[in-house]
């Protein structure tokens, strides 16, 4: 009767802790990550700003700002994300990690030939991104850290 009652209590706790297992890249965006540049006191923001989104170590989304007046929308799913952003590094001068290759410790390379530039580099953690009450279906809004 002991052992009848352990493989019970044993399946009771295995099936307790069974992990959903979901493909994260299936998942329809729900929630748009909205993201400017600024600069403080009289630094100048160097431009092109190459910006990487960051969810458990997997690259979600790569995109450029161009200049002081671009904000990048970036649809994503609800859930906390890491952004790293690089100021000042040009395509035409170095070779930039794509979505596939990007990790969080990648480093950018000067191309032959090129001169190196001012690079500016950032980082913030957005703990949410949640969506909120609107008519639209990709509002949303981030608490960042």
């Amino acid at each position: 009767m002991k052992k009848i009652l352990a493989l019970a209590m044993a399946a009771v706790v295995l099936t307790a802790c069974e992990k959903s297992i979901v493909d994260e890249e299936l998942q329809t965006p729900n929630a748009t990550l909205q993201v400017t540049t600024r600069g403080t006191n009289d630094a100048v923001v160097a431009y092109p700003v190459q910006v990487y989104v960051f969810q458990n170590d997997i690259c979600r989304a790569v995109q450029t700002i161009g200049d002081a007046g671009q904000t990048l929308n970036i649809a994503l799913t609800e859930g906390t994300y890491s952004v790293y952003a690089v100021g000042g590094a040009s395509s035409t001068d170095y070779t930039l990690p794509t979505k596939d290759d990007a990790t969080t410790t990648t480093a950018l390379t000067l191309k032959d030939g090129k001169a190196l530039t001012d690079l500016m580099a950032a980082t913030a953690k957005v703990v949410r991104v949640v969506i909120i009450a609107s008519t639209s279906p990709l509002a949303s809004t981030y608490i960042p850290t």
